[in-house]
């Protein structure tokens, strides 16, 4: 019996690592499971196989493995061998069923299944040896050929994690990422944390599973981990995980969590996952906890968040949005993090978070509504402030004119003569310029009111179009009438372009 149930912990685990496929024909009490549980070595102890191996090596796919395995816990050494026999001519022997095999043939008689592994079955024989004699297989290792020392290791990595990871730190080359990912699989039924500290360790990328399982199970324990991560890491995955295994099932928790959390990222990112849980039946109690919020910046995502939804069931009320997100966060086009280094502190733009989907959203449904709102909020903002082509009004047009110069242009000669339509005039002529369209180019740069602003855009598409045809850019500059001063500085850029 003693047998029989150290084999069951056996297949338990086998199966286990296939997905628990074949234990949930075997038992239907048992469930899909990494390593074996009582519950499930209780059931498979208490079947009892029926087969003969005639009938048996009669059986194919799932029925011959889950058959197989049942009739492997009573067999024979006799049978066992007659069974290997025929597996070696039967291409469609799953590897498990092998492993499980001699698993059982090394506690019956464990000279003849060595002598019986040959080439075919000598990697399921050093998998089956290093469950049976974890220490003494690890002795052997130093001495084995390299797919050997695989199949022993990737058993150690299931069913002996700790020797695992002691042969691993005397020997860092056999970390192949079958292994480690096994290992740290093994151990998170267990210590999730161990197994998280592990995956780091080895950078073996994140274990989802553990630690959405984990979070449930323990939050504040699996929050401790993450807070004791260093701060670059709380980009990776695991903060997104532990967030998502919360917000569905809990957000209520989730939202105290995030109070009792010092400001930071991580306080960041889950009164975000809160916020968007929230809005997902209540739009509008969104928007006014959006405009109470300190932050200029999380105020414009939350609002760019709002906006996205509306779009698809209340449009009208997107632009309305849009426009509270740029009373709120004026700056949301043109935000900056400081970024220090040990040795210097540079200045790098980062876009608000959903901005600019939300926008390109806008864009896509009513272009010229989206740049009359944008103008709208501009205008509002206090004396001393931008040029109405500094942020929103200047990112917008540049999507459109990229879409659709023609109807940018309708909208921009609907505007006034001012500061909006040179600056519009301006960009027109620099999109000529850039798709070498030099004589339209120069054109709408002359049309700009401002003399400044017009001279300097004129000087900047002449030397562009010198450097693409000298004699060209000589030719309209001579003969488009200009005034003489006009001229004479356009000769002058193409002469210091020469």
């Amino acid at each position: 019996m003693e047998i029989r149930k150290t084999l069951t912990v056996v297949l338990a685990g086998l199966l286990g690592l296939t997905a628990g496929t074949a234990i949930r024909r075997l038992s239907p009490q048992s469930s899909e499971l990494r390593s074996p549980e009582p519950t499930v070595v209780a059931a498979a102890e208490k079947l009892e196989s029926t087969d003969t191996l005639e009938n048996l090596l009669k059986l194919e796919g799932f029925q011959f493995h889950d058959h197989a395995a049942l009739w492997m816990l009573d067999a024979k050494p006799a049978d066992l061998a007659a069974f290997w026999t025929a597996c070696k001519a039967r291409p469609d022997t799953a590897s498990w069923l092998l492993y499980f095999l001699f698993s059982r043939w090394i506690i019956l008689d464990p000279d003849a299944a060595e002598k019986a592994a040959g080439e075919e079955g000598i990697g399921s024989l050093r998998w089956a040896q290093a469950i049976k004699e974890p220490d003494a297989i690890v002795k052997r290792v130093d001495g084995m050929p390299a797919g050997e020392t695989a199949a022993a290791l990737r058993a150690l990595a299931e069913f002996h994690p700790e020797t695992a990871i002691k042969l691993l730190v005397a020997n860092p080359a056999l970390g192949i990422p079958e292994v480690l990912g096994r290992i740290a699989g093994r151990l998170a039924v267990d210590d999730p944390k161990g197994a998280l500290n592990f995956a780091r360790l080895y950078q073996i990328g994140h274990l989802p599973s553990v630690m959405r399982a984990w979070s449930r199970v323990n939050p504040q324990a699996a929050l401790e981990w993450l807070k004791s991560q260093p701060a670059e890491s709380l980009n990776d995955p695991p903060l997104d995980d532990f967030i998502a295994a919360l917000v569905e099932e809990n957000p209520k928790l989730l939202a105290e969590i995030a109070g009792r959390q010092p400001v930071g990222r991580i306080r960041r990112e889950i009164e975000r996952a809160v916020f968007l849980k929230s809005i997902e039946t209540d739009p509008s109690a969104g928007l006014i906890v959006a405009r109470a919020n300190q932050s200029p910046r999380i105020a414009g995502e939350w609002f760019a968040e709002i906006g996205r939804r509306q779009l698809a069931a209340q449009p009208d009320q997107a632009w309305a949005t849009f426009e509270g997100l740029l009373e709120k966060c004026p700056d949301a086009f043109r935000m900056y993090d400081n970024l220090s280094t040990p040795n210097s502190a540079t200045w790098e733009k980062v876009e608000l978070r959903g901005l600019k989907e939300f926008t390109r959203s806008l864009l896509d449904v009513d272009p010229a509504r989206t740049l009359d709102t944008a103008l709208a909020a501009q205008m509002k903002r206090p004396e001393g402030q931008p040029d109405p082509w500094v942020g929103a009004l200047s990112t917008l047009a540049d999507d459109w004119i990229t879409r659709d110069l023609g109807s940018f242009v309708k909208w921009l000669e609907s505007q006034p003569e001012g500061p909006v339509r040179d600056g519009g005039a301006g960009l027109v002529a620099w999109t000529h310029a850039a798709r070498q369209n030099f004589p339209e180019a120069m054109r709408w740069a002359a049309n700009i009111r401002d003399p400044e602003h017009r001279l300097s855009r004129m000087e900047e598409t002449a030397g562009r179009w010198a450097r693409f045809d000298k004699n060209a850019s000589n030719e309209w500059s001579r003969s488009a009438g200009l005034p003489d001063e006009v001229r004479g500085k356009l000769m002058e850029t193409l002469e210091e372009d020469r």
